[in-house]
């Protein structure tokens, strides 16, 4: 059985009422000529003329008048139906397409959540497909290797050691993927709008420490000097500590390999004239090329160095936190004689 529409539906409402009213306007012409009738019953002929004339009015009235509501509802329910219409086309790959935004205030309101919906449904979208595109282009290169060695271990016998020396390549190798993978998929999962939603107010200076206190044993076992400089009030920002702790993590990871034994990491925190936060992570290591300052936070985009080791993934993952934190980074020379990056975040105050 078809399903009946919602034009049907509203004119058979207002079909309804319409019926209604003029069986009630028939009565009430039918009690005051019977009224009349009593009053001046001399005139009876002419008041029921009169009632059949009415009436015969009314009746007239009822089609012309359900014509109107015909072509009422047909312009009501246009929205709706435009709404649907561009529902159909982004279920059938239109994505970029949103559905359009007018009528009365509930269908604006509707249109307005399901864009929203829609729009969300598509961020997640693009961030599997740059997921699935980045992991067949970064993965093939691990995977290639790890087979190629064990074809190669394997063509002829080797000794106890040689054995040994593959297997670590091959182990090399599996770490490395490992390594994509993790940062790929938390690439995938920092994309979203939704995180700010569990956003809070986080010291700064916390966060700071944390990570500082996680690499200073290494810095001290190449004689490394971490140098810590924050303070003052008003260094709180509304983040996710975790993902912050992540994105500075990242930057004095990466200062770290490329800083020689006995060099300087500074990592700095102060509130900027224009009110916003200014956390840096400067090094004295061989700095960065001017030709790779504008490339560095893409996806697989390394200096080129040969102490980097990076996937290219890590400066990547934290230009997509400090975006979802409405903020914003850059990298530049430092005064130590390395590279200084720059993260400018919003204050919590």
């Amino acid at each position: 059985m078809k399903a009946r529409t919602l034009r049907f539906r509203m004119f058979s409402w207002i079909a309804g009422i319409l019926f209604i009213l003029f069986l009630l306007n028939a009565v009430v012409l039918l009690v005051f000529n019977v009224y009349e009738w009593q009053e001046h019953q001399h005139d009876m002929e002419e008041e029921i003329g009169e009632f059949f004339v009415l009436l015969a009015l009314d009746a007239l009235m009822v089609p012309v008048t359900l014509g109107i509501a015909w072509a009422a509802t047909r312009k009501m329910v246009k929205p709706v139906k435009d709404m649907a219409q561009a529902a159909n086309r982004i279920r059938e790959g239109a994505f970029e397409e949103r559905l359009p935004v007018r009528g009365e205030q509930e269908l604006s309101d509707l249109a307005r959540s399901l864009n929203d919906a829609f729009n969300r449904y598509q961020e997640t979208l693009q961030r599997f497909q740059q997921f699935a595109a980045d992991a067949s282009h970064q993965l093939r290169t691990p995977l290639t290797a790890i087979r190629t060695t064990g074809e190669v271990a394997l063509a002829s016998p080797r000794t106890e050691a040689s054995y040994r020396e593959t297997i670590g390549e091959i182990l090399d190798d599996a770490h490395r993927l490992g390594r994509i993978i993790e940062q790929l998929l938390e690439l995938c999962r920092i994309g979203g709008v939704e995180l700010r939603d569990h956003m809070e107010t986080c010291r700064l200076p916390d966060i700071l420490d944390d990570v500082c206190n996680r690499y200073e044993p290494l810095c001290d076992d190449r004689g490394i000097r971490l140098q810590r400089a924050w303070g003052g009030p008003g260094l709180s920002v509304v983040g996710i500590s975790d993902l912050l702790s992540q994105a500075v993590g990242n930057l004095v990871d990466n200062a770290v390999r490329h800083v020689p034994d006995g060099g300087i990491i500074r990592v700095s925190a102060v509130r900027a004239d224009d009110g916003t936060l200014l956390c840096r992570v400067e090094d004295s290591g061989e700095g960065i090329d001017d030709a790779y300052k504008r490339l560095i936070f893409e996806r697989f985009k390394t200096t080129g160095s040969a102490r980097s080791g990076g996937t290219g993934l890590g400066l990547a993952i934290v230009a997509d936190i400090i975006k979802v934190h409405r903020g914003a980074v850059e990298v530049a020379d430092s005064p130590l004689g390395g590279a200084c990056f720059s993260m400018h975040l919003p204050s919590a105050s």
